[in-house]
């Protein structure tokens, strides 16, 4: 994506530009990666759910499967926490720096949460942590042209790009 320099005055506000990075980046490779994303990401919590399923005491244990969401979302937030931080397309960098810094502390205070609580209501924590990493993801991935440009990829799909040129 290129970047328009604008007049101090002329800026976004923060708000804005939160709005706008998180409803920018909806193509259908997007939404692609972000489906992939969140079942691969997600695998581990479906292998905890059907672990949790075997035992006697299902419902007792049913709080694993919400810690495992939580590690999830941890490192799903951390991740964008990062490439958030190396944006140079923001225009409110010191804001969204501090807004990511609100929200990777909140998440490791949701996941402290979620395993304080050891019992079913540990998924509300890990629910709300698990949507905040995935827009989180969402607004610092809205301008990576490598998940963004469906030209690009069906080009690439094609043979038509540089990917696999000098394979032999």
């Amino acid at each position: 994506m290129e970047t328009q320099v604008q007049a101090p005055g002329k800026r976004k506000n923060f708000s804005k530009e939160l709005l706008d990075r998180f409803l920018a980046p909806w193509t259908a490779i997007f939404f692609g990666y972000l489906l992939i994303m969140v079942v691969g990401g997600g695998i581990g919590v479906l292998f905890t759910a059907y672990e949790v399923a075997q035992e006697k005491n299902a419902s007792a244990l049913s709080y694993k499967v919400a810690e495992s969401l939580a590690t999830f979302f941890v490192a799903l937030a951390a991740t964008s926490f990062i490439e958030l931080n190396l944006c140079k397309e923001l225009h409110n960098k010191k804001a969204f720096m501090t807004w990511s810094y609100i929200l990777a502390f909140l998440s490791v205070g949701l996941l402290w949460l979620t395993y304080h609580l050891k019992n079913s209501n540990s998924f509300y924590p890990s629910a709300i942590g698990t949507l905040l990493a995935v827009m989180m993801w969402v607004i610092a991935n809205a301008d990576n042209d490598k998940i963004i440009k469906e030209d690009d990829f069906f080009e690439q799909m094609q043979g038509k790009g540089n990917h696999g040129n000098n394979w032999n």
